[in-house]
Parts: C-alpha cells; sequence; structure tokens
C-alpha cells in the first residue's frame, strides 16, 4: 500500500486497499475452490490484486536480499514457483516468505519468538538501509529539480 501512495498518491493507496478487501473476501467466500471452478469475479479480483502486488512485491524482496544473506535469498529467488492453482494465488506472499526466509540467516530458529525476532531484525534493516536512503535521494532529487 506504500508503494501505491508514494506512486499515486492517496487514490493509490485506496485503490490497492479496496483491491485487497475485495480479494480477502473473495477468498473467504471461494475456500479450497480451484481457480476454475471460481466465479468470473473472483478471477478478476485476484487478477487485478495479484497485478497490483506483483512490482511491490518484487521491490521488497530485492531489499530483502541487499539487507540480508544475498546469497541464500538469490537462491531462494530463482527456486521460487508459484502453485496458483487453488482460490488463493498469494504469489507476493509466499515469494517475500520464501526469499525473506533465506535473507534472514543460514540458522534456523528454535521458537516462534525466536523466528520472530530474526524477521523483524531483517525488516528492520531493509527499512533502514536500502529504502530510507532511497527516498531521501528521491526527495532530494524532487526538491533539486
Amino acid at each position: 500500500m506504500v508503494f501505491w501512495f508514494i506512486v499515486l498518491g492517496a487514490g493509490g493507496a485506496w485503490l490497492f486497499r479496496v483491491v485487497d478487501l475485495m480479494r480477502r473476501r473473495a477468498i473467504s467466500r471461494c475456500g479450497t475452490m480451484t481457480m476454475a471452478d471460481a466465479p468470473l469475479y473472483v478471477q478478476a479480483v485476484l487478477l487485478i490484486h495479484t497485478v497490483l502486488a506483483w512490482l511491490p512485491a518484487r521491490l521488497l524482496a530485492a531489499g530483502y536480499t541487499l539487507a540480508g544473506n544475498y546469497d541464500e535469498a538469490m537462491q531462494a529467488w530463482r527456486s521460487y514457483r508459484p502453485a496458483a492453482t487453488r482460490v488463493r494465488p498469494r504469489d507476493a506472499d509466499l515469494l517475500l516468505a520464501a526469499v525473506g526466509r533465506g535473507a534472514a540467516s543460514k540458522r534456523e530458529a528454535g521458537n516462534v519468538s525466536e523466528r520472530a525476532r530474526i524477521a523483524l531484525d531483517l525488516v528492520t534493516r531493509t527499512l533502514w538501509m536500502i529504502w530510507c536512503p532511497a527516498l531521501a535521494l528521491l526527495t532530494l532529487y524532487d526538491w533539486i529539480s
């Protein structure tokens, strides 16, 4: 949603939020139905959400890759293959989970709180090392021009 706010302003954030709410509602109504059996409006909503989430997910995955374990994250990204046979084509979510798992660290965490701390560290590093400087440069460019 932040990506679309930066690109299109409040209208872009609103558009993405509405499409995301429609996707969640469609998924809750269709359950374990396959994409071929889903109604046409469900397929349309899922396709629109997939298109809107594609670029922000790839940018965030690139941020995870640059802020974390580069080799493991790239290997996870290259080996990722989406399975979109069910109504839940969560391509963006699954890609981010795979790349984030690879970028976080090589060691396996034992309990949930340790895994959450590792994930939070990765997100914090990505925010402060990658995206804040990028947004600062874009802001400076806008001020100068």
